[in-house]
């Protein structure tokens, strides 16, 4: 993204561009920041929401998309998942728990582990994540980790074949470890709500 055209259509989002999906996301999280930041059980007003003019220069774009996920991130975090607050979804908590999505109950396990690597440059750690079949659920670190399943490779191919925008077999990703592994969890860890 930081050297991409913001004029450049975007091929999984019809009809939109670059520009307007960095827009409509950093918009999103910042929008969902201050209602878990407020703890507000009732919706806030688009207007409410800071920090909102994507700046021009890409390198600065790319920081501001980030800053805003950084932000959601934080504000869950310190508020706690179960905070109650205000979300579209029957969930009303900061982070909905995972039986709200029957699908992701099946990614309950004893420990396995998915390394997901964006490897672009510049993003070191900060592009790594380890999951592991919990139990209760999904846990998720913000590390570089050996795993039993790894997909690495550029973010964007990351991005799309996690939201399954694209296919596996037809990304830049290089996969490792256990097949049925990662196949089970690309087949279950679709959100849909129930």
């Amino acid at each position: 993204m930081r050297d991409a055209d913001p004029g450049h259509p975007v091929p999984t989002c019809p009809a939109w561009t670059l520009a307007q999906l960095t827009e409509h996301v950093g918009f999103g999280h910042r929008w969902a920041a201050v209602i878990v930041e407020r703890r507000a059980t009732k919706p806030v007003p688009h207007d409410q929401a800071d920090d909102l003019r994507v700046p021009e220069a890409a390198d600065q774009r790319s920081r501001w998309l980030l800053a805003g996920a950084r932000r959601l991130a934080d504000a869950v975090r310190q508020a706690g998942p179960d905070t109650n607050v205000w979300t579209w979804a029957d969930d009303q908590t900061a982070l909905p728990r995972i039986d709200d999505f029957p699908a992701l109950s099946q990614l309950r396990g004893h420990g396995q582990t998915h390394h997901f690597h964006a490897t672009d440059p510049g993003l070191a750690t900060a592009g790594e994540w380890l999951a592991h079949h919990a139990p209760s659920g999904v846990e998720w670190e913000h590390r570089h980790a050996p795993a039993d399943a790894t997909l690495r490779g550029p973010a964007l191919d990351l991005l799309l074949v996690l939201s399954r925008r694209a296919p596996l077999d037809t990304s830049r990703l290089e996969a490792s470890g256990d097949s049925e592994l990662l196949a089970h969890w690309l087949e279950h860890s679709r959100l849909e709500p129930a």
